[in-house]
Order: structure tokens, then sequence, then C-alpha cells
């Protein structure tokens, strides 16, 4: 037995025990005394002790001399992981659910862990978080006194005198975790997205995901559909859900969310939507967002998620229209565990990415070709229909050339019946003074006018204008030899016996 008779036996009741126990696991403490001393000076908070020794190993290097090296950070959340899973350990979050990266990582401790510790204090089977709270609001400081340095820094479990702790040790204070991420009453989803950030900075830094300051449902649009731009613009779609009533909430955000590698990930790759369900009224909120917009598994892991699981990062992916959670992690997990379960959510979305590339592309040839065909059958129907119009002008054309024909000859009728009339009377062939005249057509009629010696030659032109032959289209010859136009070589007014006209003459009738 190590000390001597001056140590005072210091009696710790079960649920401190147990706390003591957790803190010397997860922070490889060997010094009991120095533990007690930790977690005395900030009321037995374990989530607050090992902050305060996490902090401790990364900015003094005494502190390891004086303490011991303390675990490494990403195995924080696996040995503390192993205390919950001793105090409650139900078998699965989602009935059926199966998510390799995700739940499955939550309950890796053994089923035969039993469900809830019996302490000296608490009540059996009660959830040890419950317990533990409730214990700790009770429990009283610890006072020991009369000890010198060597007997403190001894490692007997029975103490001779009393310890006496400082009440302002490092960490004890903290303001701005009393700060939610959202407030119980928000005006609209941007501010409350934007006082998440400004509380979240405060906390942990300004080295963390980009977080979408709008709606849920206008982040996984920006996400899944990229408006305005390509496919290849679309991105995975992931929803980090803090509550700082979990003892892994700050551990988690702190050292695994922020990680150089997880952050860069996530803004380089993902949207990430944030959202705090520490209360409950905004954890229902949340919940029949999930619910309204379809998002499968994802509102049944956030409502039947116990608080000790949070936080929660949640893989979001839309294939084919439906929109499903792919894979999560929750608080327990590590910065390489995360990694993993987003390089294989990468994995998924470049697959679905590719095929819906693939049909875009199949679809922009059909539609090309569909519109190469519309294309063709427009040209094709303005062919017809330029064709049509010709065909409706050249009729329309010959109606009007024939009406004009049909004029043109009803005038000629007038004017052949006029000039007839204007002809002077024949005379008969007895009659004294009588020139006959044959006249042949270009149609190779041939008709006999007998005119008076003293009728002008006019007379001549007249009938052959009354036979339907007009002047202007056509000449009259003679029989000389040379042949002589009528028109031109002889005076029109003279008369047949001034212009010593034959008695019997043929003349001929020609176009021009």
């Amino acid at each position: 037995m190590m000390g001597d008779n001056r140590h005072a036996a210091i009696e710790l009741s079960g649920a401190q025990s147990t706390l003591l126990s957790r803190y010397q696991e997860i922070a490889n403490e060997e010094d009991k005394r120095r533990a007690i001393e930790v977690l005395s000076s900030v009321d037995w908070d374990l989530q607050r002790a090992i902050e305060i020794r996490l902090a401790g190993d990364s900015t003094e290097d005494d502190h390891s001399t004086e303490y011991g090296a303390s675990a490494p950070v990403h195995d924080v959340g696996r040995m503390m992981q192993s205390g919950v899973n001793d105090v409650d350990d139900d078998s699965m979050w989602v009935d059926g659910a199966d998510f390799s990266n995700g739940l499955s990582r939550s309950n890796g401790a053994s089923s035969s862990q039993e469900s809830a510790v019996t302490t000296t204090t608490g009540t059996p089977g009660q959830p040890l978080q419950t317990r533990l709270h409730s214990e700790t609001d009770h429990a009283q400081p610890v006072a020991v006194s009369g000890m010198s340095t060597a007997d403190r820094d001894s490692d007997s479990e029975v103490f001779d005198g009393p310890l006496e702790l400082d009440d302002t040790a490092e960490g004890v204070s903290r303001p701005i975790e009393n700060v939610p991420l959202v407030p119980s009453e928000f005006a609209n989803v941007p501010e409350a997205i934007s006082n998440f950030v400004a509380v979240f900075e405060a906390r942990y830094g300004y080295n963390h995901p980009h977080f979408y300051e709008d709606t849920l449902e206008a982040a996984m649009r920006e996400a899944f559909e990229a408006p305005g731009r390509s496919i290849a613009e679309r991105r995975p779609f992931a929803i980090y859900v803090h509550n700082d009533n979990s003892i892994a909430s700050n551990i988690f955000a702190k050292n695994v969310l922020c990680s150089d590698s997880v952050t860069s990930l996530l803004n380089a790759q993902f949207v990430t939507w944030a959202w705090d369900a520490t209360q409950e009224a905004n954890k229902s909120v949340l919940v029949n967002w999930l619910q309204r917009l379809d998002v499968r598994e994802a509102h049944r892991v956030v409502r039947r998620a116990r608080t000790e699981h949070f936080p929660l990062l949640l893989l979001v992916t839309k294939e084919k229209g439906v929109v499903q959670m792919f894979d999560m992690c929750s608080g327990f997990d590590a910065a390489a565990d995360v990694m993993n379960m987003l390089m294989n959510g990468l994995g998924r979305h470049k697959y679905i990415k590719d095929v819906e590339e693939a049909e875009e592309k199949q679809r922009q040839e059909r539609e090309m070709i569909r519109e190469e065909q519309r294309r063709e059958y427009e040209e094709s129907l303005a062919r017809d229909r330029a064709v049509h119009k010709a065909l409706q002008r050249q009729k329309q054309e010959q109606r009007e050339e024939e009406m004009r024909r049909m004029r043109a000859e009803a005038d000629k009728v007038k004017r052949m019946t006029f000039l007839a009339t204007v002809l002077p009377p024949e005379p008969a062939p007895t009659d004294d003074g009588v020139v006959m005249v044959r006249v042949r057509f270009p149609d190779g009629r041939a008709e006999v006018r007998r005119f008076r010696n003293t009728d002008a030659l006019r007379n001549l032109i007249t009938f052959i204008e009354s036979k339907g032959y007009d002047m202007k289209e056509y000449r009259v010859w003679n029989s000389d030899v040379p042949k002589k136009n009528v028109m031109e070589c002889f005076d029109l007014y003279g008369s047949f016996a001034d212009l010593k006209w034959p008695v019997r003459e043929q003349v001929y009738v020609e176009e021009k």
C-alpha cells in the first residue's frame, strides 16, 4: 500500500468513481490524485475535464511530463464511445438500416456490455448520462487538506488527509458554450444559419467547412441541380447536425469536422449545411424539413438518434430523382472514418454524375435529332407552301390572261363588226367601173371583194381589218414583181382609178 498513515481515506460516490475511472482511461492519467483534482475543479464534468486535459497537452510541454502522455485526439472519440456503449447500447437507431460507414461504426461496442452501471447512489438500470448529470449536480466538492506534495503525488486509492482543490482551474468558465448555435426563436433560416456560423467560429475558430447560409431546400437545390450550370457542377450534399448536450460535440467539431483534411474536402467537393439540434424544438423542425423534402432515412435517423450519438454528419445523394442518405458518421467517429465516408460518397456521386451526364448527352442527341427533323419538316413544309403559292399565282395569271384574251377577242369582234358597217356597199358584178380584188389570208382562205373604181384604196384595208387582221400586226402585198407593200407604196386615200389599180388584182395578207 502506497503512502503512509498520515493519509486520510476519501470516500467517492459510485458516480464519481465511474467518472474518475473513465477520465483516467480517456485522458491516460495514471495519477489518481491529479485526476480527482481536475474533475473536482470542474464540478465532476467529464467532458470539460477532458477538454482541459487535451488543451493542456497541446499548449504546455510541461504538462506532458507532469500528467503523462495523453491519448491521441483521434482515439478520444473511440474511448468515449466505449464508455457510452457500456451504459446504453441499443442495437440500432433506425429499424432495418445498414450504413457501412455510419451507424455500424457508432455501435461497434460488444453487445455483451451492460446497458447501465449500478452505483452507490444511482438507480440501477438508469442511463449513465442521466445519472451522471443528476449525481454530479448534487455531488459536493471533495476537500482534502494537510497533505504534502509527495503524498499527493503517490498512486494510492486511499488518502489519510483532505485534498485541497483550486476553484479557478483552467477552463471552468467558458461563457461562449452557453450561447446556442441556433436560438429557439429565429426570424428566418438564413438568419439562424448565420448565427450558427458566428457562434461556431467563436467556439472552434475560422478553419471549418463553409456552411450554406440558406434553407435546407435551397442548399439541396444548389448541390443537386447547380441552377444555371452544367451537370459537372453538381456536388454531393452533407448535413452537419450539432447537439451541445452530447459529450462528443466539442471534440468532434474541433478535432474532426474542423480538421484540415475534412474541412478542405468538404469545401472543395461538397455543399455543406448545418443545424443545431440541442433544443428539442429545433430538432423537430429539422426532422419536419427532412420529411417534407423526402430525404429517405435521414429524418428517421435524426429523430431516433440519442443525445450521445451527436454530432451527426449525414451524406446525402440524389439518384434518378430520389434523394436519400447514402452514409453517415456520428460524434465518436475519428477524422479518418469521416474521410473514408466522404471519399466513398464522392465515388458514389461521381458514378451518379457520370450516369446523368451520359443520359443528358443521349437526351441532347435525341433532342438534336428531333430538332433536325423538325427543321427539315419546316423546310419541306415551306417548300410545299412555296410551290402551292406558285401554282396559285400561275393559275391566277392564267385566269387573268384568259380574261384579257377574251376581252381582246370581244373588242376585236366588236371592231370587226364596226368596220364591216362602215364599208361602202359592194357593187354588183354587172355594174360599170367595178374593181375585183382577191384577198388571200394567212390561214389559206381566199375571199373576193368588189369595189367601185371611185372608192378609196382605204376601203380595201378596212375590208381586210373587218376580217380580223389588224394592220398593226399584218401587212398587205400586191401581185407586182417585185411585190409592193400596199400600206407603204400607195396612197390609201386615193381612188382605185387614180392609183390605176388593176381591174382584177390579188393581194396577200401576211403577219409582220
